[in-house]
């Protein structure tokens, strides 16, 4: 009858050993669950999930830039070209000019220079 006795006990002390190592178990995995719940709900992993939104959005402002950079380089060569124009326009016009003394010189020298 010892024996029994003694396999009896020995039993239960192995079920409160399972049931305690559960409750362990249980109370770790709440622990865990709950940690992780305030790791999720913690800013920085909030901001985190958002960079690659913000990622997009950095990446549209940068070509939006280019775009305009674009543009201000294409403003910047049409002004160069006027630029340009103007000074050879000058230049034709004051070729002109000293064409018309001279055709003045030439053709009426008296009269040039008169104020009537």
């Amino acid at each position: 009858m010892k024996l029994e006795s003694a396999s009896i006990v020995a039993i239960i002390i192995g079920a409160i050993a399972v049931l305690a190592a559960a409750v362990y178990a249980l109370l770790a995995a709440l622990q865990t669950r709950s940690r992780v719940r305030r790791i999720s709900d913690s800013p920085a992993l909030v901001a985190a999930s958002k960079l690659p939104a913000l990622g997009e959005r950095i990446s549209a402002g940068v070509e939006s830039l280019q775009a305009a950079s674009d543009r201000w380089d294409a403003l910047v060569e049409q002004l160069t070209a006027a630029q340009d124009a103007t000074a050879r326009l000058q230049s034709g016009i004051d070729s002109v000019a000293a064409c018309i003394v001279d055709l003045l010189d030439v053709f009426a020298p008296s009269l040039r220079g008169r104020a009537s």
